[in-house]
């Protein structure tokens, strides 16, 4: 999404990237105005820094659910992986939502 930001046309626009795992992984989102950074965030999705939250998190889903979640993360048959995937989705849905209202706010 991009907007001309109401100030003379400058452009604001945002940008959502992947952050590697070893850093926790997840998004980064960059807020933009003309091509410059002037703010942003980091949206992390870690699937082992809450291990006891992702086993509770398996076993409040039905079994469709689960299957949906198990084959977003490639069918590896691991719930960590699973939880992982949940918790990218979440965190890019999260950094998006968050670059859709800086540019409704300008």
């Amino acid at each position: 999404m991009a907007s001309d930001g109401g100030s003379g046309g400058t452009r604001c626009d945002y940008e959502v990237l992947p952050r590697a795992p070893e850093v926790g992984g997840g998004w980064r989102l960059r807020l933009l105005q003309d091509g410059v950074e002037v703010g942003g965030g980091v949206y992390p999705a870690d699937p082992m820094a809450a291990a006891c939250t992702g086993i509770a998190w398996w076993n409040c889903l039905d079994g469709e659910t689960r299957r949906e979640w198990m084959r977003a993360a490639g069918d590896t048959g691991r719930v960590v992986d699973a939880y992982g995937a949940y918790l990218r989705n979440e965190a890019h849905c999260e950094a998006m939502d968050a670059g859709d209202a800086w540019i409704l706010s300008l």
